[in-house]
């Protein structure tokens, strides 16, 4: 997918002596890029604003939504061993291919990072860890669902290598569905001459993020859908 225009405005959504929470911008790293460091990404920038941030957990970077950072070592290793644990929760939505056999479900499959291309996981029943993902489909479009997904373990492109495997992709993903389709138009939906560009980049959003702070605070945390998922749905429900 083509990069996006992004901006270097940082939305923390709320921050206290522990954590900042933020609203990630799709095209937005979450740390600095390995051959150009010099791109706009959130750790830099948060270690700017604060002074010191640790990493708790990550966003591919065409994927929108709420992250956690935490602001010293010991809120760090705290929320770490609870996300490692599954007693912190992220929900994500995400516009899939298709519309899955079951309406609801787990996906438990071991992912590992396929030979010879270590970004990209698949399935491997020999080496791959343990993953698992729930879901729920909210809404049957034309060729397409909204699919409501929770982790349970946090791989990497977990969501995207589950429903792939279960042949339900996500509706956009260079990666692991096209990869020469770089956007998703209105014409092709509604299946009329207009190709207005509708989303180019991850139809995969982090809705809402749920933890107890190490002060033993239960704290919930939401991001709204951006704009182009929104016109994305918006544009299926007329399919529908």
């Amino acid at each position: 997918m083509r990069e996006l225009q992004v901006s270097r405005e940082i939305r923390v959504i709320y921050e206290d002596e522990d954590y900042a929470v933020v609203e990630k911008q799709a095209g937005v790293l979450t740390i600095p890029d390995r051959y150009k460091p010099e791109l706009f990404n959130l750790y830099t920038a948060l270690n700017e604003k604060y002074g010191k941030i640790f990493i708790v957990h990550r966003l591919d970077k065409d994927t929108s939504g709420v992250i956690v950072f935490a602001k010293n070592a010991e809120a760090h290793r705290d929320l770490s061993i609870k996300f490692e644990k599954g007693e912190a929760r992220k929900t994500y939505l995400a516009v899939i291919k298709g519309i899955p056999e079951k309406e609801s479900g787990t996906i438990d499959l071991p992912l590992a990072p396929l030979k010879n291309y270590k970004n990209i996981m698949s399935v491997n029943y020999k080496i791959g860890k343990k993953s698992v993902t729930t879901y729920k489909i909210l809404q049957k479009y034309k060729g397409y669902s909204l699919a409501e997904v929770k982790l349970l373990t946090g791989r990497m492109h977990q969501i995207r290598a589950h429903f792939r495997a279960i042949g339900n992709p996500l509706a956009l993903d260079t990666l692991y569905t096209d990869k020469h389709k770089q956007s998703i138009t209105s014409g092709e939906i509604l299946n009329t001459p207009d190709n207005r560009e509708l989303i180019s980049r991850l139809t995969l959003h982090a809705a809402q993020i749920q933890f107890e702070s190490i002060k033993n605070i239960k704290l919930k945390f939401g991001a709204p859908l951006p704009n182009d998922m929104s016109l994305l749905i918006q544009t299926l429900q007329k399919s529908a």
